[in-house]
């Protein structure tokens, strides 16, 4: 429960903090991940953004994948890099980024880590009150080591 933890929060230790619930479909690339991942899966995630410039932005985030199926696995995304963000009324912004990513995997004696991968993602956010926003997206990972594939969805996010 610690190293979930660790995982979940680990933007907050160099960023804001943004906390998501996403709900997403997930299809694995490789035909031997299919074996271990069902589209069944929910992602809740905490994301940290330092605004660069005019729109451009770093950012990290970490999450924790579960994939409801008979394994019932634990997978643990983390990701940095660069995301612009572009306005395009007072309350949905359209967003695209790109950066390295990590994952590591709950195993019955702790925790694999992959070699680093990429990912390229889009969407867009609308925000629904001051504190809370809506947020739809897709992105795609780099499959290695039966782990990658594109990913889409949409969640709820709380805005400090």
């Amino acid at each position: 429960m610690k190293k979930t933890l660790f995982f979940l929060f680990l933007p907050s230790l160099f960023f804001g903090l943004l906390p998501t619930i996403k709900v997403s479909y997930f299809k694995p690339t490789l035909p031997t991940s299919g074996e271990f991942f069902t589209i069944r899966s929910a992602e809740y995630q905490v994301e940290g953004i330092y605004q660069l410039y005019k729109g451009w932005n770093l950012f990290m985030s970490g999450a924790l994948r579960t994939d409801y199926g008979s394994e019932h696995l634990r997978v643990f995304p983390v990701t940095g890099g660069v995301k612009y963000i572009q306005p395009v009324t007072g309350s949905v912004a359209l967003y695209g980024y790109t950066g390295p990513r990590v994952f590591y995997q709950e195993k019955k004696d702790g925790y694999e880590r992959t070699p680093f991968t990429g990912v390229v993602g889009s969407g867009f956010t609308t925000r629904l009150s001051k504190h809370f926003g809506l947020d739809t997206f897709g992105e795609w990972t780099k499959p290695i080591n039966d782990v990658g594939g594109w990913n889409v969805g949409t969640g709820v996010s709380f805005i400090f």
